[in-house]
């Protein structure tokens, strides 16, 4: 509240996880929905940008982490909010060899539980690769660009795990983006 009350040009915001989807409780997770939604009450020309944590952990704390993405992705789509979708982000890899995508996951009591493909796991920058920040990178510009008013020229490209599409940003020069991530 101090930021955007400090800050009245602010009309994008986004709270970010690291692992806390990992061992929240699905009440701390609707905790979080529950204030996100009370904060765009608050601050009706804010978007507020909802996000699923990362998809790095295995076996039951992994399984906790998908659950709590997948509350996330559902309240979202039936609520028409804004989501990053940061473990997508994590699972798919683009393999330009062969032009494939691949995901990954792995089976955990009879659930194909999705997990960061093996590509994004090192320690370049923070508990991942250089790769995998680009990709989030190219993601959260296209997500910025289309929220400052920026439309693909058509036709609009098919959505692909992790693919963006190649092209020139022209936003709406009504338009002018203030964004804080915190």
């Amino acid at each position: 509240r101090d930021v955007l009350n400090n800050n009245p040009t602010i009309n994008v915001s986004m709270f970010a996880w690291c692992g806390q989807c990992e061992y929240y409780s699905s009440a701390q997770i609707q905790s979080y929905l529950t204030q996100m939604t009370a904060f765009e009450a608050e601050y009706p020309n804010v978007t507020f940008i909802y996000m699923t944590g990362h998809a790095q952990g295995y076996g039951a704390d992994g399984y906790q982490r998908w659950q709590n993405n997948e509350m996330i992705r559902d309240y979202c789509t039936a609520n028409n909010k804004v989501l990053f979708d940061f473990a997508d982000l994590d699972v798919w890899w683009y393999d330009a060899s062969n032009q494939q995508w691949q995901e990954s996951f792995y089976m955990h009591d009879g659930h194909e539980v999705p997990i960061q493909h093996h590509q994004y796991n090192g320690d370049e920058v923070g508990h991942t690769t250089i790769e995998s920040c680009e990709n989030k990178g190219r993601a959260s510009w296209w997500m910025v660009a289309q929220l400052a008013g920026w439309s693909p020229a058509a036709p609009t490209p098919t959505p692909t795990p992790g693919g963006y599409p190649t092209c020139t940003p022209t936003p709406d020069p009504n338009m002018d983006l203030q964004a804080t991530l915190w």
